[in-house]
C-alpha cells in the first residue's frame, strides 16, 4: 500500500521521502461521525487554534479503512522486527496516531519542530502547507510543498517540519515511538 518496505535506504539514511498518492473518498461528514463518536478522554482540543486532535483513531469503527491499513503496515515494518527487550524506557514499541482537524483558514499547527518519532502524514480533507528542513531555522534549502488530499510524507526522527493550514483540513498523523536506542536507522 504505502510502501514503507520500498523505501529501506532513505529511512536509513532518515531522509524523508513522499509516498505515492492514495486514492482518497473521504468526506466532511465521515470526519464529523469519527469526531462525534471518539471518546473525549482522546481528544486533544486547542481551543485557540481551532484544533482538535483524535488519538488513537484508527480504533474506531468510523475511521477510514485507509487509516487501519496504514497503522497495521507502519506495525508490521517497525514494531514486530524492533530489537526485543525487556525494559524499555517509555515502553514497547508502538504505532501511535492522531486525526489532526483544524476548523476555518486560522487553525493553526504547532510551530516549526523535529520530532523524536519517526512520522507519516496523509492529508485528508482540504489542503496544507508544509515545509521541511534540516535546521531549526527556516534556510533557502527547506522544501516546501502544499499536500493535497490523498498526498503524503514520512519525515524520519529530527526531521524539523512545520504545517501551515490555510482552509479547514483533517491531516492524519502515523509515529513510530520507541526509545532512543531504538531507532529504525538500527534495525531495518
Amino acid at each position: 500500500m504505502i510502501g514503507f518496505e520500498t523505501h529501506k535506504e532513505e529511512i536509513r539514511k532518515k531522509v524523508y521521502w513522499w509516498g505515492p498518492k492514495q486514492d482518497i473518498d473521504w468526506s466532511w461528514d465521515e470526519a464529523m461521525q469519527l469526531i462525534d463518536t471518539h471518546p473525549e478522554d482522546l481528544y486533544d482540543w486547542n481551543r485557540e487554534k481551532n484544533r482538535l486532535g483524535c488519538n488513537e483513531f484508527h480504533r474506531r469503527p468510523s475511521a477510514p479503512q485507509i487509516a487501519k491499513d496504514i497503522h497495521k503496515e507502519m506495525t508490521e515494518f517497525f514494531v514486530k522486527p524492533a530489537p526485543k527487550k525487556d525494559s524499555y524506557i517509555k515502553g514497547p514499541p508502538q504505532i501511535t496516531n492522531i486525526a489532526f482537524c483544524g476548523f476555518g483558514r486560522a487553525s493553526g499547527s504547532y510551530p516549526r519542530h523535529c520530532d523524536k518519532m519517526d512520522v507519516f502524514l496523509l492529508q485528508m480533507i482540504g489542503e496544507c502547507k508544509i515545509t521541511i528542513g534540516y535546521n531549526e531555522e527556516p534556510r533557502n534549502a527547506d522544501q516546501v510543498h502544499i499536500m493535497q488530499p490523498g498526498e503524503c510524507v514520512f519525515l524520519p526522527r529530527g526531521t524539523w517540519h512545520q504545517l501551515e493550514p490555510s482552509v479547514s483540513r483533517v491531516t492524519f498523523s502515523f509515529g513510530f515511538e520507541s526509545d532512543p536506542d531504538c531507532d529504525p536507522k538500527d534495525f531495518i
